[in-house]
């Protein structure tokens, strides 16, 4: 883990795959983790709800982790198409606009007050989500309109600006 932090920014998601695969097959030697183990791993991980993508990446860093070992396995089981799982193509949809309007009105009901100004600021600012959550009020310049991105998951993404609209302007007052 500690190369990888060197190499690569999300760390997050490694850590959490690694604690699973350590979960499941920690107790063994590397040579006893052989195209049955990781069968079974993937079975085991769908069984208690995984997302099937996450299961392949799960596999992926434990096969990496395996090195020489691991890229036998990949092979064997990428020819017998058995290394990945089948992933959903639809991704998610556009909300439409009764369903916008809804989440606005139920947002600014709710006991917290920055629901609302969260919302709406998913909803304008085409920032991911963890950017949202981690802006700081140093970076947003409402004198100027503009909110400038903190870390982000690219290169290209730290530190960009994002234009405040008119709708996220306004909702800063509510």
């Amino acid at each position: 883990m500690d190369d990888y932090r060197l190499r690569f920014r999300g760390v997050t998601f490694a850590e959490y795959a690694i604690g699973h695969v350590t979960r499941h097959l920690g107790d063994k030697l590397l040579v006893d983790i052989d195209e049955a183990a990781v069968l079974s791993y993937q079975s085991s991980r769908l069984k208690e709800l995984a997302a099937p993508k996450s299961v392949n990446e799960e596999v992926r860093f434990l096969l990496t982790m395996m090195e020489q070992q691991g890229d036998v396995i990949r092979a064997s089981l990428r020819k017998k198409k058995k290394l990945k799982l089948p992933t959903r193509r639809k991704i998610g949809k556009a909300y439409d606009a009764d369903e916008t309007h809804r989440m606005g009105q139920l947002s600014r009901k709710s006991r917290s007050p920055h629901i609302y100004l969260a919302l709406t600021m998913a909803l304008n600012a085409g920032m991911r989500d963890a950017e949202t959550k981690s802006l700081q009020w140093g970076r947003v310049h409402l004198d100027k309109r503009y909110l400038q991105v903190g870390k982000s998951k690219t290169n290209a993404g730290d530190g960009r600006t994002i234009p405040i609209n008119s709708i996220l302007y306004q909702a800063k007052d509510c």
